[in-house]
């Protein structure tokens, strides 16, 4: 699996990936001639970064922590590469000042411990030579002020009994649009005449063993028709947003439709101002 992301200084590395799940401070938070981690909040406390593929969402404190990462390397303890979900000043000089590839905009929370994985800053893309990607869609339709929720039937691949939006993969050569057009027709019954588009989001991530889900969101509005459920569903409802948590759900459903209503409300107020 390839995930493109912004190069932040120069070089190409590979190793093992460290993931910490909680931004970190390397004043403090890492010791620097062992780069064994200080920080007892990361999950991580004792564990060295020294030859790893260092994977978190952002840095925080002090800018002394560019120094840090300095001395890191001087000590021969650095992370072989860093990689980042936003990147930060604090980190970005410290890797370019210490020669250590970096990556920003990746989503980090899809790496896992262990995983062997490419750093190429120059090119900017992270490799994950033993993790596929599997592209899919997933449609949330409104009516008013509720969503449709959808239980995954026994006959489907995969979360069976789990509830979901209306979701399927994305064929070779197929555009997403296309693909939520079509799963539409074959779970709901729903034509094209029956909603409007409201909402295109970016990908999200959902990873479960060695496989990553690319999930292209899109919210759709009813206009008319009723739901005639196929195969790969028991039954549906029509629930709100705060209801949500009364369901086992399909991972990370939950962000993908709190991303699509607050692109949507930005988009609202947009066009009220």
């Amino acid at each position: 699996m390839k995930l493109n992301g912004m190069g932040i200084g120069h070089g190409k590395s590979e190793g093992e990936v460290l993931q910490v799940e909680r931004p970190i401070s390397f004043l403090g938070g890492v010791e620097p001639k062992t780069g064994a981690i200080l920080d007892r909040e990361s999950g991580k406390l004792g564990e060295s970064v020294a030859d790893k593929i260092l994977a978190f969402p952002h840095g925080k404190g002090s800018t002394v922590g560019s120094y840090v990462i300095y001395q890191l390397k001087k000590s021969g303890a650095a992370p072989a590469a860093i990689v980042n979900q936003k990147a930060d000043p604090i980190i970005a000089t410290g890797a370019i000042i210490s020669e250590i590839p970096m990556l920003s905009e990746i989503p980090t929370e899809i790496l896992w411990d262990g995983d062997k994985a490419v750093v190429n800053a120059d090119d900017g893309y992270l490799d994950l030579p033993d993790v596929t990607e599997n592209p899919v869609v997933t449609g949330i339709l409104r009516k008013g002020d509720k969503i449709l929720i959808m239980k995954r039937s026994n006959e489907v691949g995969s979360f069976q009994g789990r509830w979901a939006g209306i979701s399927g993969g994305v064929l070779d050569d197929e555009k997403p649009e296309d693909a939520m057009v079509r799963e539409i027709e074959e779970e709901s019954g729903l034509g094209r005449e029956s909603y409007r588009l409201s909402v295109t989001g970016s990908p999200i991530f959902a990873r479960r063993d060695t496989r990553v889900w690319k999930v292209h969101p899109f919210l759709l509005d009813i206009i008319e028709g009723e739901i005639s459920l196929d195969w790969e569903h028991d039954e549906f409802q029509w629930i709100t947003v705060d209801d949500l948590g009364s369901y086992e759900t399909v991972p990370r459903l939950k962000n993908v439709i709190d991303v699509l209503l607050k692109i949507d409300r930005a988009e609202k107020k947009r066009v009220c101002d």
